[in-house]
């Protein structure tokens, strides 16, 4: 007996073709998160790789909120607050930070604290902090501050410390607003707040 070292014909039919196809993206989406959640983040990127089927199956929108659940949020390491709740978050933000955070958490020393430090979930803004901002008439930047504070600073000069214009009474944020530019060099700002 002669062993033949042909390598056996393809042949294009339905059969073969459909078993061309991997079996785990015919699945529902729900067992596929459930399958996908029991690998580590690493391995879910390189599943990504293997071929478009599993590309998409890993962009799961659910399979990231769980991922983020298990990889950031039960261990307590730092997540932005403008992307939480996950339930407003994108696909891409939610696992873009996670990648995040599991990346700094990785570059982190052994030792870094004399105790055990516990995070909160959330990295909160300082009082100072940008809530809103405009640009008006590619000079003026007009910024709310989460205390309150609406600034308008001009741009063209590059020198200025403090800001051109200064208003103290705002009551909460920003959530609309509207520019008025009339010819003159008048600018009308209305804005509403929450």
């Amino acid at each position: 007996m002669t062993d033949s070292l042909e390598a056996p014909t393809r042949t294009d039919s339905p059969a073969t073709r459909d078993a061309a196809v991997p079996t785990l993206v015919l699945l529902p989406d729900d067992l596929i998160v459930e399958i996908l959640v029991l690998f580590d983040v690493r391995e879910i990127l390189s599943l990504r790789q293997v071929c478009k089927a599993f590309a998409q199956a890993t962009r799961l929108r659910a399979l990231w909120v769980r991922l983020a659940h298990r990889e950031v949020l039960d261990r307590n390491l730092l997540w932005p607050a403008y992307a939480f709740p996950l339930a407003f978050a994108t696909r891409r933000t939610i696992e873009a930070h996670t990648l995040r955070a599991i990346g700094v958490d990785r570059q982190k020393p052994p030792r870094m604290f004399s105790q055990e430090r516990r995070f909160s979930r959330c990295i909160f803004r300082p009082p100072n902090s940008v809530g809103w901002l405009r640009v008006v008439k590619g000079r003026w930047l007009i910024l709310e501050l989460r205390g309150q504070q609406l600034e308008v600073w001009d741009l063209q000069n590059k020198l200025e410390t403090e800001p051109a214009a200064l208003y103290d009474g705002l009551k909460g944020k920003i959530d609309g607003s509207s520019i008025d530019i009339s010819e003159g060099s008048s600018v009308v700002l209305s804005f509403s707040e929450s």
